[in-house]
């Protein structure tokens, strides 16, 4: 599985991801998905298109996070003619049922939703329309509270058996201390481990590996 920064035009099916921390995620998702098969193309954009939608021109060049990235699925489907969709976003952003925080944001979009399942305790599939157009939604919560640090100490404590703070300086400084970077950690770490420490966008990435029939 490839996650690349320009999108591709060899047939393969392709997976728009967007984030909301613009491309600072791109190396460790890379990485990530080299644990997975599939001829399958993660696309993630450098600067997505909200503006279509919100009509705010500022958005153009401000940073959009939380459940705001949801907002590319009202410009991708017409202007790229993409179905599938993996939005990474972290706990913070969500309230106590992330699955209604989900709902509320598609309904104010005018996205209907024909069904959502639970892939695991925070990664979901959403089966839904913007118009004419059928999309496949994935969305995995990074963090048990809070954030992406979550995880990535998590999987530090499973490969070295080391306690890290899960702050972005703790998790900087340990793998300094070891001479890797993010990206090198979870490129290294075993395939267990990864969804140990990260069990939503493992399951996410497994549902679009296994989904071979997506054109």
């Amino acid at each position: 599985m490839d996650v690349v920064k320009d999108i591709t035009k060899d047939g393969r099916p392709v997976t728009l991801v967007a984030t909301g921390d613009g491309t600072t995620e791109f190396s460790k998702l890379g990485a990530f998905s080299k644990h997975y098969n599939g001829k399958k193309v993660l696309w993630f954009p450098e600067k997505p298109k909200y503006a279509h939608f919100s009509r705010r021109s500022h958005f153009q060049n401000q940073r959009i996070g939380g459940l705001d990235v949801l907002e590319v699925l009202t410009v991708y489907p017409g202007a790229y003619k993409l179905h599938r969709y993996l939005f990474i976003i972290d706990r913070e952003h969500f309230g106590g049922n992330p699955t209604n925080d989900i709902i509320e944001k598609l309904n104010r979009l005018r996205i209907v939703i024909e069904s959502i399942e639970e892939l695991s305790v925070g990664a979901f599939y959403i089966f839904c329309n913007y118009g004419s157009h059928e999309l496949g939604v994935y969305i995995a919560i990074s963090g048990k509270e809070r954030c992406i640090e979550e995880d990535l100490a998590m999987l530090i404590k499973l490969e070295y058996g080391s306690d890290v703070q899960p702050t972005k300086n703790d998790i900087r400084r340990f793998l300094r201390s070891t001479g890797l970077k993010d990206k090198e950690l979870i490129r290294n770490a075993t395939k267990t481990n990864l969804r140990k420490a990260f069990p939503n966008l493992s399951s996410a990435l497994m549902r679009i590996e296994k989904n071979n029939s997506e054109s």
